[in-house]
């Protein structure tokens, strides 16, 4: 009896069935490959995941990890949670240390129960941007007993009020020592929202949208910035990123502005005031009314996104004019802000029916192979929180989402253009690269 020979290709697309059999069950055609990546034409496993070795406290969730360098070459890794900033240490025994705002103003010289009385203190006064100093929910130590290799919040008196400039109440008594102290201040995340950051000239800037933007220059604590009465870095903004030298701020204002950005004078992101500085400067984009969503730079341009539209600004080359606002694209917009990813000069992002890259002006599609069912198993308002995070290793844009499914990434490989999904049991907050 004659034998029968088969034919198999080399695998390309591993479970991958873009173009079915026509015999096949349809079902088996419902996504690209899941949980495995087609490599070389070899199946290897998905990404796997762990937790930072810097353990921040029970239940403390991160937003972003960072890379702050400085001019001189010096890198550090800084943690963002959903109420402070972290700095990973190496020295010693330190794993971590805050560097969120503090108040060390003065001495404590006595804690009786609950009671706080300090000397030369002005806990009650406001600061250059207008809150108090020190507010309920704070967190205070004594820096005879601060030990700064264990971090954890277990180390600190929280405050439940604060009385006058000289005395206040703890949560809990407390016979802890006195003299010099540190209160360090406790941040608050909006619901939905999650930190952006920017290095500009030195210094590394933080916002949420419910925070005065921050900024920490590499020693000491982080703080308001330039706090002078005429600086407008004492305001709120969702959104900031680095261009021209300048740091641009959108969504901002002590009540924030949805439609409206501002970018700081040139070299001088401290300061955003045309009274300080003439080449800084503002603009709202009323066009469409839907709302900012995010920034980017692609090539040499600042993107804008909104919800419904996407806005190109070119440097003009004069200080005081420096931005031109001439190109926008109506119709396609960024639904989840915190899904753009900046990668080898380009942008990502999720739009309302499909993910899009923009290497120049006119965005281009990429999601066909994934779109229909993402968008069929992740809802509108589950959409809109799609994180996206750059693997420079693998070459891949990954966005995470919790779909009716379970918790997904959609993973895109840039180089093959080909689509993976990976299903993980946790939620995933955040993903980074520190300083190494």
């Amino acid at each position: 009896m004659p034998r029968k020979r088969f034919f198999f290709r080399p695998m390309q697309r591993g479970v991958a069935m873009h173009h079915p059999s026509m015999h096949m069950d349809a079902s088996f055609a419902n996504w690209p490959t899941k949980n495995i990546i087609v490599d070389e034409y070899s199946i290897k496993k998905r990404p796997g995941y762990n937790t930072t070795d810097r353990n921040l406290g029970a239940g403390v969730g991160i937003q972003q990890i960072a890379i702050f360098q400085l001019n001189d070459g010096t890198r550090m890794t800084m943690y963002l949670t959903p109420a402070n900033l972290c700095k990973k240490e190496t020295a010693g025994s330190n794993t971590w240390s805050y560097k969120t705002d503090a108040y060390t103003t003065g001495t404590v010289s006595s804690i009786t129960g609950t009671t706080v009385t300090g000397n030369g203190t002005l806990w009650n006064t406001n600061d250059a941007a207008g809150n108090k100093n020190v507010a309920a929910n704070d967190i205070l130590i004594i820096d005879s007993e601060h030990d700064p290799a264990l971090e954890e919040d277990g180390e600190w008196i929280r405050i439940a009020s604060v009385t006058n400039d000289t005395t206040l109440e703890i949560a809990s008594a407390s016979t802890t020592g006195t003299g010099t102290y540190k209160i360090r201040k406790v941040y608050t995340t909006p619901t939905n929202e999650r930190w952006s950051y920017a290095v500009v000239d030195n210094q590394f800037f933080f916002t949420n949208g419910n925070t005065n933007l921050q900024a920490y220059s590499g020693s000491g604590y982080a703080d308001d910035g330039d706090t002078s009465a005429t600086s407008m870095v004492a305001v709120k903004a969702r959104y900031c990123i680095p261009y021209a030298n300048r740091l641009i701020i959108a969504d901002y204002g002590s009540t924030r502005d949805p439609l409206g950005i501002a970018w700081s004078g040139e070299g001088d992101p401290n300061t955003f005031n045309t009274t300080d500085d003439t080449s800084a400067g503002a603009a709202s984009f009323l066009e469409t009314g839907s709302p900012i969503t995010g920034l980017g730079v692609v090539g040499a341009q600042l993107v804008v996104y909104k919800q419904n539209a996407l806005i190109f600004g070119n440097r003009t080359g004069v200080s005081t004019d420096p931005f031109q606002f001439s190109k926008d694209r109506p119709g396609i917009g960024c639904i989840a802000p915190y899904s753009i990813i900046p990668f080898l000069g380009q942008n990502a992002f999720i739009g309302r029916e499909n993910f899009y890259i923009l290497e120049s002006n006119i965005p281009e599609p990429i999601g066909e192979p994934i779109r229909y069912d993402f968008f069929r198993i992740v809802g509108k308002t589950q959409a809109e929180k799609v994180w996206g995070y750059h693997n420079a290793d693998d070459s891949t844009l990954n966005w995470f989402a919790v779909t009716t499914e379970g918790n997904y990434t959609f993973s895109w490989n840039y180089v093959t253009r080909e689509w993976t999904v990976f299903q993980y049991n946790d939620v995933i907050n955040c993903a980074g690269k520190g300083a190494e």
